[in-house]
C-alpha cells in the first residue's frame, strides 16, 4: 500500500495503468505520523495551530501537543454533524482569532467541518485519521448538509494528512460509511447476481 501512495505522489503510473494525481502535498502513514507532523509544522514554521476534535477523539490530542506545543484545542460534540450547526463553534471561534493551520483529529464528519471552515477562512489544515471510516480524508470537496440537503461543497485538500496505524489500523469501516458505499455497488451487485443465478440455477 505504502509503494503505491509513493507512486501516486510522485506521479508516477499505478498498477492500474493509469496515472493518477493527490492534491495534498504530504502524507504520511505508520506509527511515526505524529513524529512526521511535528517536522512539517516546523518546516512550514507555523505558531498558531488549532487542534479540532471531539469528545470521542480528543484522546488523541496528546499524541498531537509535541507536533504543536502551544496549539490550542477546540473540543466539538462527539455527535456532530457536516451541517449548519456542525461549523458554527468552529466558524465562530476563527472569527474571533487568527491561526496559522487547523488540524482535523478525527473521522469523516468533522474532518468535513475543518475542510470546510478552513477553505471558508482560506486557513490550510492537517489530516490526522483516527478512524478508518471514509476514503475521503484528503478530498478536494466537502460532504455538508444545508437546510437537510446533503451537498458537495467546494473545499481545499489538506496540506498534509498523517495517519498512525495505532489509530487506524484497528478501526472497522462503520455502519454509516458502508451504507454510503453500498448504492455505488448497487447496480454492479445485481447484475453480478443475475449472472451467478444462470450459471448455478439450472433452467426449467
Amino acid at each position: 500500500m505504502l509503494d503505491g501512495i509513493e507512486k501516486i505522489m510522485s506521479g508516477g503510473v499505478c498498477s492500474c495503468g493509469k496515472t493518477h494525481g493527490m492534491a495534498t502535498g504530504t502524507a504520511v502513514v505508520g506509527d511515526g505520523a505524529a513524529d512526521s507532523l511535528a517536522q512539517f509544522i516546523r518546516e512550514k514554521n507555523f505558531q498558531r495551530v488549532l487542534i479540532v476534535c471531539d469528545t470521542n477523539t480528543e484522546k488523541y490530542v496528546p499524541a498531537l501537543k509535541p507536533a504543536a506545543m502551544n496549539a490550542d484545542v477546540i473540543t466539538l460534540p462527539g455527535n456532530s454533524h457536516a451541517d449548519e450547526k456542525g461549523v458554527a463553534p468552529l466558524i465562530d471561534l476563527l472569527n474571533g482569532k487568527s491561526y496559522d493551520c487547523l488540524i482535523a483529529c478525527g473521522s469523516g464528519s468533522l474532518h468535513d467541518i475543518t475542510r470546510y471552515s478552513a477553505n471558508e477562512k482560506n486557513i490550510p489544515f492537517v489530516s490526522f485519521p483516527t478512524a478508518a471510516s471514509v476514503d475521503g480524508f484528503v478530498s478536494t470537496v466537502a460532504a455538508m448538509t444545508w437546510g437537510g440537503q446533503k451537498l458537495s461543497s467546494p473545499a481545499a485538500a489538506p496540506i498534509c494528512s498523517v495517519c498512525p496505524w495505532t489509530a487506524c489500523s484497528r478501526s472497522r469501516m462503520t455502519a454509516a460509511a458502508a451504507a454510503r458505499k453500498l448504492p455505488r455497488r448497487r447496480r454492479w451487485l445485481q447484475l453480478r447476481w443475475k449472472t451467478l443465478r444462470k450459471r448455478t440455477i439450472p433452467s426449467r
